[in-house]
């Protein structure tokens, strides 16, 4: 067999044709470390924690935070509030109320709407009371929780496990 000539353009193409290939192990390793760098911050095992102050967040008032990428709800409930839930309402007498911020419906984002003391979704008009629960006739289950701990030092939520 006689070796194929090299000519300008097999030589482009070999020079082309290695370029591609280192550029393609570039993208490879990066998206490996990207996976690997996110496991580090998660403590190896997944799980994510957040710490959010709510010193100044008065009963009755809800506020935005993001948590493992999305957005939650925390809501300060005031005492007027607790009692006037339902008896069996999951964690009612909880001060906080921690939920993510889409409805379980439709993902549609969430309103807390203070005068109402209720959540509501924009898309669909589906209301949840101040213990998550759908009321009215908003059929489908609560509103999803996010697990927290109450840091009474620091007067803040440690959302997560």
């Amino acid at each position: 067999m006689q070796p194929i000539p090299e000519t300008p353009a097999r030589f482009r193409l070999r020079v082309l044709l290695k370029l591609t290939t280192l550029l393609a192990a570039g993208v490879v390793l990066s998206v490996v470390v990207q996976y690997v760098g996110s496991d580090n911050e998660r403590g190896g095992g997944g799980a994510v924690v957040t710490q959010v102050e709510v010193d100044g967040l008065a009963p009755d008032h809800a506020r935005r935070a993001e948590f493992d990428g999305t957005g939650v709800w925390i809501l300060r409930r005031s005492e007027a509030t607790r009692s006037a839930l339902a008896a069996g309402a999951a964690s009612a007498d909880a001060e906080w109320l921690v939920v993510h911020d889409r409805g379980p419906r439709n993902g549609c984002p969430l309103v807390w709407r203070r005068d109402a003391s209720d959540f509501r979704e924009t898309c669909s008009g589906a209301r949840y009371d101040a213990a998550g629960a759908p009321t009215g006739e908003t059929p489908g289950p609560p509103l999803q929780r996010v697990p927290y701990q109450v840091d009474d030092g620091a007067r803040a939520l440690i959302l997560g496990e």
